[in-house]
């Protein structure tokens, strides 16, 4: 089997023949399919996080909080922009704010002072 490329996804809709195919074309599914997605982490308190992604990990990523919402939790797949794959898990915690559940998670901050 030849090279098929690692987004944390299935390439299973590639073509059998995907390593004949013209680069061009070989180009074209590729970028039908990566899943760009960058999530940015709130520095400290009040601050902003961000989520920018192209079209298609947009796409997954919704639907995988839609499967988190069904089933509690979900995992999909992406890569940032320097071709690096990770798994996005999503969990949801539907306990009251001040409960021992939301006690226990760790703050999302990536600034030490707001850690703790």
């Amino acid at each position: 089997m030849g090279f098929k490329p690692d987004f944390r996804s299935s390439n299973d809709d590639l073509p059998d023949n995907y390593n004949n195919l013209p680069e061009r074309e070989r180009e074209r599914l590729m970028k039908e399919r990566v899943r760009l997605l960058h999530i940015y982490g709130q520095y400290c308190w009040h601050s902003e996080c961000r989520i920018v992604g192209n079209k298609n990990a947009l796409i997954v990523l919704r639907d995988a909080i839609d499967d988190a919402l069904k089933r509690g939790k979900s995992e999909t797949g992406a890569m940032t922009s320097d071709g690096e794959g990770y798994s996005v898990e999503i969990e949801m915690c539907d306990a009251d704010w001040d409960s021992h559940k939301w006690e226990r998670q760790p703050l999302p901050y990536t600034a030490e002072h707001a850690r703790t």
